[in-house]
């Protein structure tokens, strides 16, 4: 490092000890002042060189006196300060949780009273269980202790509050979780199916078949869709489909056929409705591409004009102004009405208003009625940056270095530029790319502390993550940032978790929007390729969720690792970044384009009309983009700006708005305003044609609300009442006149009904098929990682039954409460000072007395 990297780092953390550090800029002000007042002769006399001398000694003399005692007071007006670290005992005392939820008869638990009795020898110790052979309220159990739990459960909860949502509250207040390792005592496998109850036709299911187990082994696994065998081999863990299905009710099975324990749970069955396709009309001169694309999913009819009565409207779910201009819709009147849909309750109609040549700014839009319901208004967007607070956190552990592990070869690899300083470089690069007016703070996790010591492995890693700056107008900070983040030090653990606490801290008590930026290779530990699932993810997915659920802090993840995109892929693990940013509710973006992070909190570059352009998602939550992969060059769009209240989904990379939406009443409304020279062009093809598809299918709403009967059946477990609903215009008849089902009016034509069904499998009533599975506490077997993740978030651990001691110690650990106490140091300074300028007084009276 050079001299002058070192005298710039000293010189931070000396202002670091001041609560006003700009008052230190008083002293080289005053220096220059003082020096200019001193050296300078205001009355000339004649002296001889004697008493010349003795004048510029006393003159040094006075200098260097009244210099150290304004230093002295500027130092004071700083207010220094020094930490005093506290520790006191706490309070250690512990509950014992002990699960007696059916799944638990597979583990061994003979040891816990005499686990407790001995844990008690050494701590207080309480013992209390929960749970009933088909019930298994982890989270509830965890939520009413005031104490440190030590669980012995497989953490396989099926009923109240998430475990993982507890463990967050404890340990802001101080506690923690652990648990007690199990040893399996029989062998069991269980199969479940994750599937959703219904989805549009021409969308795809998404279906998911999880076999767990006691022991990790592979059995063989059968899955039929409709009597069918689509899957037959050995599975463990998750099996993904997504099978072509045609509008209807499916069946579908999922069977192990292997003999173990408990044989009720070898099988499982879900019913997927697929629904017909629902009614849009599309308002366009004449049918073209668009029309042509959307009929695969939709039940498509094509006009000029709007039918003239609502009762004719009210047939379609939706309305798709094709680029038409507002001369075309004279009953302006007819939509808002539409849009309420009245039959429809909360849920409205849709209107898709589609831009191109013809429309919008180039079509008379502006205040006009239509404009009134649509979400965006003619006319330039102004781009404003409100107030962010932004706080980078950086990864630079050893995972980072250049020397790497590579799974699929099985070889070392030395990497010619260390991953490090590709995240640094990138890391200043995002820096440069905010607005100014952005509030910014940095954290950085896995920094060395080789050399350091500490009590326990959390204050280790606790010493691994550091404030690089606190949150502050980038305007005043920008060069310090990038300069700090520049000299960063890895090579330290890796510690995700803590780091993202870390930056919680630092933005809960803000006001305005607050946003964690994680710059990292998602790879939290020393190898390329497969194989890196820690629990250093888990418990950073957890920390992230509690910071968007409790503070609104969002999340948006950068991956950084690579320069170049041909090898991007297997150094950052987009899956998982991808994960964290949906978790958070942010965005991902490759650190290499960092166009989301542009178009959010920097100034984009402005792009004339005809300047090709690509799309940039700004959510991964919202059901029009979530999981897209757009990859659409653009060159046309229409000039708007989003309304107050409504929300910019896609825009351009400069900034412009593509997509946008809200809601009128209780219809919702969305906006497409891209193109090209010949219509929608790429938006009509390959993954990007998902993006027209999702945002008719979001205006559409639920498109079983027009059907003038449907039955609803939620999935059925056995022995346990099943309530369904009906809804119809006309009295109950048809398919549920000879069922003997007492059916109750719920509100307006809404009815409910209630049946037991006696064993799993597949039943119909009222002709809708549903689903009939064993009770909910047999569905997973084997231990849950959301236990494991939830002991990580609190500071606890796992142990084995025989390590009391050690327990008990963790508590103790763990119940040590730290406080820092900041002790002003001004009264020295300034009774310092005081002294000097009392003693040169006295040595110049002196001085005058002898003469």
């Amino acid at each position: 490092m050079q001299l002058t990297d070192l005298i710039v780092d000293y010189a931070a953390q000396v202002a670091g000890n001041f609560r006003h550090p700009i008052f230190l800029w008083g002293i080289p002000i005053l220096f220059i002042i003082l020096l200019a007042l001193i050296t300078r002769t205001f009355v000339r006399y004649s002296m001889d060189d004697a008493a010349r001398r003795k004048l510029r000694r006393m003159r040094i003399f006075v200098f260097v006196m009244r210099f150290a005692a304004m230093t002295l007071l500027c130092i004071a007006l700083a207010a220094p300060f020094t930490e005093i670290t506290n520790e006191s005992e706490g309070n250690p005392r512990a509950t014992v949780l002990v699960d007696k939820s059916g799944s638990m008869a597979y583990y061994d638990t003979i040891f816990v009273d005499r686990l407790a009795e001995a844990l008690d020898e050494r701590i207080p110790t309480t013992v209390k269980e929960f749970g009933a052979p088909e019930e298994s309220p982890l989270g509830d159990a965890m939520l009413g202790q005031d104490t440190h739990i030590l669980v012995v459960s497989d953490g396989n909860a099926n009923i109240g509050v998430a475990p993982l949502d507890v463990a967050q509250v404890m340990r802001e207040n101080n506690m923690s979780i652990s648990m007690i390792t199990l040893r399996p005592i029989k062998d069991d496998t269980a199969v479940f199916i994750d599937a959703p109850e219904s989805v549009p036709v021409g969308y795809p299911a998404t279906i998911t078949v999880e076999v767990t187990g006691m022991v990790a082994r592979a059995v063989p696994l059968e899955v039929e869709i409709d009597g069918k065998i689509v899957y037959n081999a050995p599975a463990i863990g998750k099996v993904e489909f997504k099978p072509p299905l045609t509008a209807g009710y499916h069946r579908i099975a999922a069977r192990i056929n292997s003999p173990d324990v408990d044989e009720g749970n070898n099988a499982f069955h879900r019913v997927v409705h697929v629904l017909e396709k629902p009614k849009v009309l599309v308002l366009a001169k004449q049918q073209g591409p668009l029309e042509n694309a959307l009929a695969g999913m939709f039940d498509v009819t094509v006009a000029q004009s709007l039918p003239g009565t609502i009762e004719a409207l009210s047939e379609y779910y939706a309305v798709i102004l094709d680029d038409i201009p507002a001369s075309n819709i004279r009953d302006t009147k007819l939509i808002g009405e539409f849009l309420r849909d009245e039959r429809g309750g909360k849920y409205g109609a849709g209107l898709v208003a589609i831009g191109g040549f013809n429309s919008f700014d180039r079509g008379s839009y502006g205040g006009t009625p239509l404009e009134s319901i649509l979400p965006v208004k003619t006319g330039k967007a102004k781009r404003t940056v409100g107030e962010n607070n932004i706080v980078f956190v950086i990864q630079v552990s050893g995972s980072t270095s250049a020397t790497k592990y590579d799974v699929d070869t099985k070889q070392t690899v030395v990497e010619d530029t260390p991953t490090v300083d590709i995240i640094k470089a990138q890391a200043v690069s995002a820096i440069n790319s905010l607005n100014l007016k952005n509030n910014v703070g940095v954290v950085a996790f896995g920094i060395s502390t080789e050399g350091q010591s500490a009590s326990s492995a959390e204050e280790m890693l606790q010493k691994s993550v550091i404030t690089i700056s606190e949150v502050k107008p980038l305007y005043s900070n920008k060069q310090e940032l990038t300069d700090k983040v520049s000299r960063i030090r890895g090579g330290g653990t890796t510690a995700p978790d803590v780091a993202i606490r870390t930056a919680v801290e630092l933005l809960k008590d803000k006001s305005g929007d607050k946003t964690i930026i994680l710059l990292t290779n998602g790879r939290f530990s020393a190898g390329l390729g497969s194989g890196d699932n820690v629990p250093a993810k888990a418990n950073t997915l957890a920390v992230i969720d509690n910071a968007r659920k409790r503070y609104n802090i969002k999340t948006q993840t950068l991956g950084v690792g690579a320069a170049d995109d041909t090898v991007f892929a297997k150094k950052v693990d987009e899956t998982f970044l991808k994960t964290v940013a949906k978790t958070g509710d942010g965005t991902y973006d490759r650190a290499t384009n960092m166009m989301s992070l542009i178009v959010k909190y920097g100034d984009p570059k402005e792009k004339g009309f005809g300047e090709e352009f690509a799309l940039v998602p700004l959510s991964l939550t919202h059901f029009i983009t979530k999981d897209l992969e757009l990859d659409a060059i653009l060159n046309g769009y229409n000039e708007v700006a989003p309304k107050e209240g409504s929300r910019m989904l896609v825009s351009t990379d400069a900034g412009n708005p593509a997509v946008t939406v809200w809601n009128y009443f209780n219809g919702r409304v969305a906006t497409v305003t891209v193109f090209t020279a010949s219509g929608m062009g790429p938006l009509l093809v390959g993954n990007n044609s998902d993006l027209l598809r999702n945002t008719v299918l979001w205006a559409v709403g639920d498109p079983m609300r027009k059907q003038e009967v449907s039955v609803t059946i939620p999935p059925a477990i056995a022995g346990q009442s099943t309530e369904a609903t009906f809804v119809s215009e006309q009295p109950i008849s048809g398919n549920c006149d000879d069922t003997g089902l007492a059916f109750e009016r719920s509100s307006g034509d809404t009815y409910v009904f209630s049946f037991t069904p006696k064993e799993p499998g597949f039943g119909t009533v009222c002709g809708v098929p549903y689903a009939v599975n064993g009770p909910s506490e047999g569905w997973h077997v084997g231990a849950n990682q959301d236990l494991a993740t939830a002991v990580g978030v609190t500071g606890g651990a796992a142990f084995d039954p025989e390590d009391v001691d050690a327990i008990a110690e963790r508590i103790r650990t763990v119940s040590t409460r730290i406080t820092i106490e900041k002790t002003e140091l001004r009264n020295p300074f300034i009774i310092l000072a005081v002294v000097l300028f009392l003693l040169e007084i006295f040595i110049r009276r002196v001085v005058q007395y002898q003469k």
